[in-house]
């Protein structure tokens, strides 16, 4: 293929030299019209997470998993408090006693958590 010098004083080349730019630059525009799409996707996606965020829709994960973390803390430490607040009480008695016991402790341990949270 000739240079577009070669090409250029050949009136006959004039065609060739216009499609062998168009050519060039057409992949250039699309990628172009692409990234400006793209762009613009990115853009609005990102108005509609700060506007979800502002509703109270959408919260930050830090915040979630720091509540995540406190509530199963609480929730260990009221099971945890059964055994030594119970152990008194079912020392003496038998297995369905103990089981009837610790059944309804742990229902009250989880009843209380859930009217806190």
């Amino acid at each position: 293929m000739a240079t577009l010098a070669e090409q250029g004083s050949n009136p006959r080349n004039a065609g060739r030299r216009s499609a062998h730019v168009e050519e060039q630059t057409a992949p250039i525009i699309l990628t172009r019209e692409k990234a400006r799409a793209k762009e613009q996707v990115h853009k609005a996606n990102i108005r509609e997470m700060e506007e979800r965020q502002m509703r109270g829709l959408l919260l930050e994960r830090h915040e979630v998993q720091a509540e995540a973390r406190a509530v199963a803390r609480q929730i260990r430490e009221a099971m945890l408090a059964i055994p030594q607040r119970i152990s008194a009480i079912i020392a003496d008695h038998d297995e369905p006693f103990v089981r009837s016991r610790l059944e309804k402790e742990i229902r009250k341990a989880l009843e209380s958590l859930a009217d806190e949270l």
